[in-house]
C-alpha cells in the first residue's frame, strides 16, 4: 500500500510558529488552536488570509526547519513502514525551490521512512501528482484539497488534529492524531 502525505499540518507542526507570526504581523492574539487555515479564514476572510499566508510563506527557510513533528509521526511511520507501507510526501508550496527544504526536513533533520518527496505549486498539480504516484490513501489537513482528490477514487483521510468541528463529515475518514491515522491504515490493510 502506498500512502500520500501532506507536509505542513500532517508531518510538520508549523502552527505554533504561524500563531506567533500572526500575532506579531496582525497585532491580534492568535493561539495555536486558532492558527489553522479554516479558523484563520473565518477570522480574517479569504483575502485577508491569502495576504497573511503569502507573508508567512516568505519567512526565512532556517526558521521552517524548526517546526516540530506532530506527536506520533515518527513512531507510526516507522511501524507502518516495517509492515510494508510506502510513503510519498505530496506538498504544495509557493515555489519549487522549497522542495529542497522539505527534503532536508524529512530526510536530514528527521530521518523519516519516506520514499519520495514531490513539491507542486498548485492544487491541480497536487491531484496530478497523487494520480501519477498511484497512492491508495491520501492524508491532508486541508479539506479543499481532499475534495479535489475525490475523483481519484482513493481513500481520503482528513488530519483534524486541532478538532475543528467535524460532526456529520462523511466524505472523508477523520484522524485526530497519528495513532488514529495508523489505526485507519491497519483497518484498510485488513480489508475493512
Amino acid at each position: 500500500m502506498k500512502i500520500g502525505l501532506d507536509f505542513y499540518g500532517v508531518i510538520a507542526n508549523h502552527l505554533a510558529e504561524k500563531a506567533a507570526y500572526a500575532t506579531r504581523a496582525l497585532g491580534v492574539e492568535i493561539t495555536e488552536q486558532e492558527a489553522t487555515r479554516e479558523r484563520m479564514i473565518a477570522r480574517l476572510g479569504a483575502d485577508g488570509y491569502a495576504t497573511f499566508a503569502k507573508s508567512f510563506s516568505a519567512r526565512p527557510l532556517a526558521s521552517r526547519l524548526e517546526a516540530s513533528l506532530y506527536s506520533g509521526v515518527r513512531e507510526n511511520l516507522v511501524a507502518l513502514h516495517a509492515d510494508g507501507v510506502r510513503f510519498t510526501v505530496v506538498s504544495m508550496r509557493s515555489t519549487m525551490a522549497l522542495e529542497a527544504f522539505v527534503r532536508a526536513y524529512v530526510y536530514d533533520r528527521h530521518h523519516l521512512p519516506i520514499e519520495e518527496v514531490i513539491v507542486v505549486t498548485s492544487d491541480e498539480a497536487k491531484v496530478d501528482a497523487c494520480r501519477r504516484s498511484e497512492v491508495a490513501v491520501f492524508f491532508d489537513d486541508n479539506r479543499t484539497v481532499l475534495e479535489r482528490l475525490v475523483p481519484l477514487g482513493i481513500t481520503l483521510v482528513w488530519a483534524n488534529f486541532y478538532r475543528i468541528p467535524d460532526a456529520g463529515e462523511q466524505r472523508f475518514s477523520i484522524a485526530h492524531s497519528w495513532d488514529e491515522f495508523a489505526a485507519i491504515v491497519r483497518m484498510l490493510r485488513m480489508g475493512h
